[in-house]
């Protein structure tokens, strides 16, 4: 069978299908990492806590976002 880098990988049990809720506990893991994230760069923008712990909070929104898909 002829596969592409666009074909969609389902060889492990969890993945149902092709879409975003095809893995539904890594899409409410992602989730959480964006929740946390946010709520990080919140934290840090209100207790001016400095940029590192800021580049740090948007990592973690980003390894969320990145993860999903």
């Amino acid at each position: 069978m002829w596969q592409t880098l666009l074909t969609p990988v389902d060889l492990y049990c969890e993945r149902t299908g092709p879409g975003l809720w095809a893995e539904p506990a890594n899409a409410l893991t992602n989730l959480a990492f964006i929740a946390a994230g946010l709520w990080g760069v919140r934290q840090v923008r209100r207790y001016r806590t400095g940029s590192f712990a800021e580049v740090l909070a948007w990592w973690v929104v980003a390894i969320g976002i990145g993860s999903t898909g």
